[in-house]
């Protein structure tokens, strides 16, 4: 499967001398500061769910990203855009739109379970859906966004065993990026 993801010169360096990279809980941490709480909630919650569906290997923490259409990609003087044929197996693939409902620790559900749900929050006094996530005050809410969220993962196994439709953007998560998987490499900026 064709993939593209845009990495930084310390994660080449790291495919180049190990022959693979692995992401780690620090790095995140040090790259978003006061921020990292956030992404690390979502995170983590997919590293734990996402070894359900692709193996984990020794060493790595979190995802890094990938992609189906390199335009789906932002890119970043300095870094490098690298097109990956990555191993039917090691990807676990969900739709980009679903997976940014989760960094945005919100329910995933359609238009009338939102709707629903922010009733729900306004009735309760809640203003932030973030908060529901952050702090440990309503369990039940907790729960309720954590179960929707398995959602990421409804096309899976149909994807890893059929072409995935062109109108969907696709985005993956790969435990690690290995030198083997990597076909093209283009410096941005």
């Amino acid at each position: 499967m064709i993939l593209y993801t845009l990495q930084t010169d310390p994660v080449l360096a790291s495919i180049d001398r190990l022959g693979y990279a692995h992401c780690k809980a620090r790095y995140i941490e040090e790259k978003y500061g006061e921020m990292a709480p956030i992404f690390l909630t979502a995170y983590r919650w997919l590293a734990k769910e996402g070894a359900r569906y692709v193996a984990k290997p020794e060493g790595a923490e979190l995802f890094y990203w990938a992609f189906g259409c390199p335009g789906d990609i932002e890119r970043f003087a300095g870094s490098t855009l690298l097109t990956l044929d990555v191993p039917q197996g090691e990807a676990l693939l969900f739709r980009m739109e679903a997976w940014k409902r989760v960094l945005q620790l919100t329910l995933l559900g359609d238009d009338g379970e939102l709707r629903d749900f922010r009733r729900e929050l306004a009735a309760r006094g809640i203003a932030r859906e973030q908060d529901i996530l952050l702090t440990g005050f309503y369990p039940d809410l907790r729960a309720a966004v954590l179960a929707s969220w398995q959602r990421l993962f409804r096309d899976q196994a149909e994807w890893q065993r059929e072409e995935i439709p062109e109108d969907i953007h696709l985005q993956a998560a790969l435990w690690e990026l290995r030198r083997e998987w990597i076909v093209h490499r283009e410096r941005i900026g």
